[in-house]
């Protein structure tokens, strides 16, 4: 029931208008990753994953698969 909750809170927000012509060429990418952040992927893969490395800098584990995918 909280994702009926979520969504239904969310749909107000999207606005729909001229292109926007520094956008328009990576707009799908604007899309995925807009898309990747609500539904929180990064933070549930690296849940799954844990920890991939001895040193906390660069990449976690969500961030390189999200971005492969992306790719």
């Amino acid at each position: 029931m909280g994702r009926v909750r979520e969504m239904s809170r969310l749909r107000g927000r999207v606005r729909v208008g001229a292109p926007d012509p520094s956008l328009t060429p990576v707009s799908g990418m604007a899309a995925v990753t807009e898309l990747v952040d609500r539904l929180g992927v990064t933070r549930r893969l690296d849940a799954v994953i844990g920890p991939i490395k001895s040193r906390d800098r660069g990449f976690t584990g969500g961030e390189l698969l999200v971005g492969i995918a992306s790719a």
